[in-house]
């Protein structure tokens, strides 16, 4: 069996893409949405699931993509361990900082408004 140029060719741009694909799938779940993010009130209810959570932080932007948040909680096997109440959350906090402290159940102690 021999390999052809073109198969060779397909095989390496579809490695570089995979790669390229990989840096900004990781860069968005250790990078913040924004630098100087200003901290916001979120609300995580008893029934919400990983996805509503995710999209939520999405639509507050708080994150860029739900997609950051959910795999940065399933990461830390933290899935089942969500834990509702009222969060500060900033968007200058990464996906996988913010996983940590919903799963902690790190609520906020006094809600400045």
């Amino acid at each position: 069996m021999k390999i052809t140029k073109r198969e060779i060719f397909s095989l390496i741009s579809s490695l570089i893409v995979l790669v390229f694909g990989l840096v900004i799938f990781v860069d968005g779940i250790f990078k913040p949405f924004e630098l100087y993010g200003q901290e916001k009130v979120f609300e995580v209810r008893k029934e919400e699931s990983l996805w509503q959570i995710g999209q939520n932080l999405e639509k507050q932007n708080l994150v860029q993509h739900r997609i950051f948040f959910d795999t940065a909680v399933i990461l830390k096997n933290g899935a089942k361990k969500l834990q509702a109440g009222t969060y500060q959350i900033s968007p200058a906090m990464t996906p996988l900082e913010m996983a940590k402290k919903i799963i902690s159940g790190d609520v906020a102690k006094e809600i400045l408004t």
